[in-house]
């Protein structure tokens, strides 16, 4: 009868220590990863593809005056820039690339003064917790999303990203 369970157990033991994740030891001399250091060892965007987006962009602003590149979310500030679907379904897959390399070539610039592309108020009281937050978003935290607007040119709720980095944060970085 202990035949069993200690077959049972040890196949437990096998199969479960392979899901462990190892990953690697820090040594005490080396600093914790930052979302700036890690996101130095990006591929470097092509300028030709972020001057094509900002003019997909600028003519995407032109019909939506709303559409604009702001920060999105608190737990995870992410760079975002919400657009028509109509606009989105519109645009080639080389266009659609080339506006994903104009709204990531924005992450430094608006981590470095995220303060007017929050949309909230300065006196809010999570405003300095948030702009915390953003100074330490990736080079990699990024979207764009898409949804239907009003009469009024206001996104509407029914609203979905599309598009964008899959790792806003460092693995090591704790976005609190």
């Amino acid at each position: 009868m202990k035949k069993p369970f200690v077959i049972t157990a040890l196949f437990a033991v096998v199969v479960f220590s392979g899901c462990r994740e190892s990953k690697p030891r820090q040594t005490r001399d080396e600093p914790p990863a930052s979302p700036t250091t890690a996101s130095r060892e990006l591929k470097p965007i092509p300028q030709n593809a972020v001057e094509e987006g900002r003019k997909i962009f600028e003519r995407v602003k032109s019909s939506y005056p709303q559409a604009v590149i702001s920060i999105w979310g608190y737990s995870t500030p992410t760079v975002a820039l919400w657009m028509p679907e109509s606009d989105w379904n519109s645009l080639s897959s080389l266009e659609r690339g080339n506006l994903g390399y104009y709204v990531k070539y924005q992450v430094p610039a608006i981590r470095a003064n995220p303060g007017p592309h929050t949309g909230i108020s300065s006196n809010a009281p999570i405003y300095s917790k948030l702009l915390s937050k953003c100074s330490r978003m990736s080079d990699d935290s990024w979207m764009i999303g898409i949804g239907p607007y009003d009469s009024k040119g206001e996104l509407l709720l029914d609203h979905k990203a599309v598009t964008g980095s899959q790792t806003p944060w460092c693995a090591n970085e704790d976005p609190k």
